[in-house]
């Protein structure tokens, strides 16, 4: 998703938040979360929740109490610090049930079943500070589960399980210049595409330590895009277009989603969508 600022969106989620039988459509903005139902060939909005002094980063639909009805984690940071929410509907009302939450937080399809894993953010130099973990509740509230079964070194947005993968768990993921790669189960790489995809402009700021003296530029921390399984064998994969060579600024003009299938060798194009104009698209 483009970077959130007002009218541009932060994340997206799916779901029948409220159980009324229904699926609701969640979006996260800049500064408020905006809750909207389908009703033929229009749409109504149900809730406009505001956040609070953060900045959306990221959201997901997800069902961690057991009651029936997903409740809404949106990934948000405060100044230079991660301070993510839970939204969920009681009562009648959808409202903010749990505030300042220090980690990433994304919903996964993972071998075993779907779970909601985190991630902290490390030093002024490491921006996301692993093992990633699965999230439970203790108490009412989110706590840090056991680690996550994954190959050490990856980044919680930029990954997915490969879909019926022979040989144990293998995974797609991109590395640090965004070249699709695929892991073995204890982090082997197999595989490296040529070509560059992904690519977000979703950000925040943290300050530069290589700052000196009154140079007090802060550093652009940019999300990773978020890969999802597709249909089958297939993994979806961004891909978006447009100016990335610089540090602090980046910005897209051409976006399509790609399913690529693993076939026990390399990842290949199956099938994309038609390119378009506009925000960045997102696998999610």
């Amino acid at each position: 998703m483009a970077t959130p600022g007002r009218g541009r969106r932060g994340g997206i989620g799916l779901g029948d938040v409220d159980g009324g039988g229904r699926q609701e459509i969640a979006v996260a903005f800049a500064d408020h979360l905006l809750i909207r139902r389908v009703v033929g060939e229009s749409s109504e909005t149900l809730a406009k929740i505001p956040l609070g002094n953060v900045k959306a980063l990221g959201l997901d639909a997800f069902d961690l109490d057991g009651n029936g009805r997903p409740e809404l984690y949106v990934t948000a940071a405060s100044g230079q610090d991660l301070a993510s929410l839970v939204v969920a509907e009681e009562g009648g009302a959808y409202r903010v049930i749990q505030r300042n939450i220090p980690w990433y937080l994304r919903k996964v399809e993972l071998p075993g079943g779907p779970a909601l894993l985190g991630e902290k953010m490390g030093d002024l130099r490491t921006d996301f500070k692993g093992p990633i973990f699965r999230v439970i509740r203790q108490g009412g509230k989110l706590a840090a589960g056991p680690k996550a079964d994954l190959p050490p070194l990856m980044n919680l947005y930029s990954f997915a399980a490969l879909p019926q993968a022979k040989g144990g768990p293998l995974y797609a993921t991109f590395s640090g210049s965004e070249k699709l790669r695929v892991l073995g189960e204890k982090g082997k790489e197999l595989w490296e595409s040529g070509a560059t995809y992904g690519g977000t402009e979703t950000s925040f700021e943290r300050p530069d330590p290589n700052s000196q003296g009154s140079d007090s530029t802060p550093r652009i921390v940019y999300m990773r895009a978020r890969l999802a399984p597709g249909a089958g064998s297939e993994v979806l994969v961004p891909s978006n277009e447009g100016l990335r060579i610089f540090a602090r600024y980046r910005s897209f003009d051409r976006s399509r989603l790609v399913a690529m299938k693993w076939d026990g060798y390399t990842l290949s194009e199956a099938w994309p969508t038609w390119p378009q104009a506009g925000h960045p698209v997102e696998a999610s």
